[in-house]
């Protein structure tokens, strides 16, 4: 095309940029560079052109072009550094994190001072999981702009990500400077004071943010959660409700409610609002998690039905992907290596079983590696520490690098103790991290995984037959039953019997709200009429919550039992004080479906005697094997009648609950319950048993 004939069409091109035909002059300005090739200002106009009409990919290729024409064409180098903006943005937002990252990194080349490039850069590589190239990223940015406030915060949320809230915190309050309006910046500053445990500014800064933004559902929510770590359940769902009000569809809003109703003891509530979870959000494991621990308090699903759901959960969460390590040597007589992993090597239920797990006896060769999920280490995670070999404190760090740690520590069998609890990593045990994989301890069912080898547990919690129909694990049962409970060592002596002093029988019943459910209180509510001298205390958190209060006490009014005869408390600040609360208690009352474990052992080791109905999963008949374990079978009962007869009988002999005031602590410490070296030998032993099967597994294959 000679040059008379390019002029004319580069005329008519503009022609139509006037007339705001951009498609018509971009396909023109094609035509003129195929036959202009070396044309810089010609690219140059096709790349804006391209540009404008959204052909991201396009522009970018034609002002490459121009500046491999001509390095110094300044306007082609603008329209570059624009198009790979837009185009990074753009790949951000379709999830195309590696391109986008391409298209930041070379528009840095061009203009390495460009702090919003930076930014961009950094969210590329944050949402790729990037965090530590990501905050590098940032970090230049605020180098180049110091009171960048969208790198202050981003920066922020990687270092909030990593457990490092303290310099979140600190990037927050600048960032709030400059942008002393942005309610985003609250809800992070409120996020960071959560995770330091200064809830009272945490809970200020969400009020600030939902003040300045009423519909403002994610700060709803997270003021929601503090709520209910603190026991404030009835506001906590109040937020929860004005979250999902603005937001209907917003899954994490549903599960924190259904987490909510359940400690009210809502259980129906409960169940409803986790599937509104799944529904918003099909692939929730937390919520389906959620959903299953439910299904154990309800009376009404039956062993078959829940371990359909348990099947289902295992269903849909298959492994992503297989998680590798090196080798293990088939050795049946070698020193192993155990890993325990649980989020609740803490202040928590767990811990008073878990020191077993770690403790020395008969000189065993193995080795103990802990991989503490802890977010707040305390006192108690410090006490397991000591005891193990090592210790790797995981929380904040990703399924990958979890992964990658168990493998670089070569662990034989690995130990979850976790479950479907919170904070659980049961879809990165589904990837099978170590040769076996074992449940134990923190949830009272199979997980459902394929990839879970072993569950322990014992002949009373689950008899041979068909609890081993119902669970997708090999069950191994320890001789002399599943527990070891290490007694707290703050604990005050046992009191005398307060029947003598109060002149009536107080029963009392410490379990978790959750574990109330209508048919213990109907139970419960006929025992306090058959006798009308007798009093009731319960004790939870979620008796720290008026409107929890006041539903518990409608629940036994429904059953004609006044509020002054049921006695309700929350949370007292430190063990001993809830433990001398059982001064106060003749008989304790277990819950059914859902037995208590830690709660039965303290008020054991208080004196208290504890009537059990025994159920026909697992969480129904932990109380059956600790009382067995302690050599009192007569404590159990095995239906709604015989639970009454046991009652009635111990609340008049008077005498006989005197009597074991004094006597049940030496029980107990007496018994296998309390005996750290025999279960020590059992575990091991069964631990050897596991690996000798995979052993032979494994030359079987070859």
């Amino acid at each position: 095309m000679n040059r008379r004939a390019l002029q004319a069409k580069k005329d008519r091109a503009q022609q139509l940029i006037k007339e705001q035909s951009l498609p018509a002059a971009q396909q023109l300005y094609r035509e003129i560079c195929r036959h202009a090739d070396n044309d810089a200002n010609a690219w140059s106009v096709l790349g804006g052109l391209s540009g404008q009409i959204g052909l991201l990919d396009e522009a970018r290729d034609a002002f490459r072009q121009a500046l491999v024409i001509d390095p110094q064409h300044q306007p082609a180098r603008v329209g570059l550094v624009q198009a790979l903006r837009m185009l990074g943005l753009q790949h951000h937002n379709q999830q195309q994190y590696a391109d986008a990252t391409a298209c930041f990194d070379e528009l840095l080349t061009l203009q390495p001072a460009d702090a919003g490039a930076w930014l961009g850069l950094g969210n590329s590589q944050f949402a790729a999981g990037l965090a530590t190239q990501a905050a590098g990223a940032y970090r230049r940015a605020i180098r180049i702009q110091p009171d960048f406030p969208e790198a202050l915060v981003n920066l922020g949320n990687v270092l909030h990500a990593a457990g490092e809230s303290a310099q979140a915190l600190e990037l927050y309050r600048q960032a709030l400077r400059s942008q002393p309006d942005n309610v985003v910046i609250f809800n992070n500053i409120g996020n960071a004071c959560h995770h330091l445990g200064r809830s009272a500014e945490a809970i200020a800064a969400y009020q600030e943010a939902v003040r300045r933004r009423p519909n403002y559902a994610s700060a709803h929510n997270n003021l929601g959660n503090v709520l209910q770590l603190h026991g404030q359940l009835g506001e906590a769902i109040d937020h929860y409700r004005v979250a999902l009000k603005h937001q209907p569809d917003y899954a994490l809003a549903w599960n924190n409610l259904a987490s909510a109703l359940q400690y009210q003891g809502n259980l129906a509530g409960a169940q409803q609002c986790f599937r509104q979870a799944l529904a918003g959000n099909p692939d929730f494991p937390a919520a389906h998690s959620g959903l299953l621990m439910a299904l154990n308090y309800d009376p009404a699903v039956t062993a078959a039905e829940i371990y359909a759901q348990h099947l289902a959960w295992g269903r849909r969460y298959p492994a992503a992907g297989r998680a590798t390590g090196r080798a293990r040597r088939q050795d049946t007589q070698r020193r192993l290596k155990i890993g325990y992993l649980s989020p609740d090597f803490r202040d928590h239920p767990v811990a008073s079983f878990a020191q077993a797990l770690f403790a020395r006896h008969g000189g065993s060769a193995d080795e103990i590696v802990g991989y503490a999920d802890v977010a707040a280490a305390d006192a108690v995670t410090g006490q397991l520490k000591h005891l193990a070999d090592h210790w790797r404190m995981v929380a904040g760090i990703s399924d990958e690098q979890l992964a990658a740690l168990v493998a670089q520590d070569e662990i034989d069998i690995l130990v979850d103790l976790a479950g479907h609890t919170a904070n659980n990593r049961l879809p990165l045990l589904a990837r099978r991290l170590a040769p076996v994989q074992v449940s134990y301890l923190g949830y009272p069912n199979t997980t459902g995984l394929a990839a879970m080898d072993y569950r322990i547990t014992d002949r009373w919690a689950d008899p041979p037959g068909a609890s081993d129909e119902c669970h997708t694990e090999s069950l191994l049962r320890l001789p002399g039953g599943f527990l070891c409970y290490a007694p707290p060592e703050d604990a005050p002596p046992p009191a005398p019997s307060p029947y003598h002093a109060n002149g009536c029988i107080t029963f009392g019943s410490f379990n978790n709200q959750a574990k109330l459910t209508e048919a213990a209180i109907a139970l419960w509510s006929t025992l306090l009429t058959e006798l009308p001298d007798a009093r009731l205390v319960l004790k939870n958190n979620s008796l720290a919550d008026a409107g929890t209060r006041a539903l518990c006490h409608e629940r036994f009014a429904h059953y004609g039992i006044a509020p002054a005869r049921v006695e309700l408390l929350g949370r007292l600040p430190a063990r001993a004080d809830h433990l001398a609360l059982y001064r106060r208690i003749d008989i304790a009352l277990d819950t059914f479906p859902y037995n208590g474990t830690t709660t039965t052992c303290e008020a054991l080791w208080m004196g208290v005697p504890v009537v059990v109905l025994a159920g026909t999963m697992h969480a129904g008949r932990v109380g059956v094997s600790i009382l067995n374990q302690i050599g009192l079978p007569e404590l159990i009962a095995a239906d709604a009648t015989a639970y009454r007869d046991v009652v009635r009988r111990l609340a008049g002999e008077t005498a006989r609950l005197a009597k074991w005031r004094s006597e049940l602590r030496e029980r107990m410490q007496a018994s296998p319950l309390c005996d750290p070296r025999r279960f020590h030998q059992e575990l091991h032993a069964a631990y050897r048993q596991m690996w000798q099967r995979w052993c032979e597994a494994q030359e079987a294959s070859d």
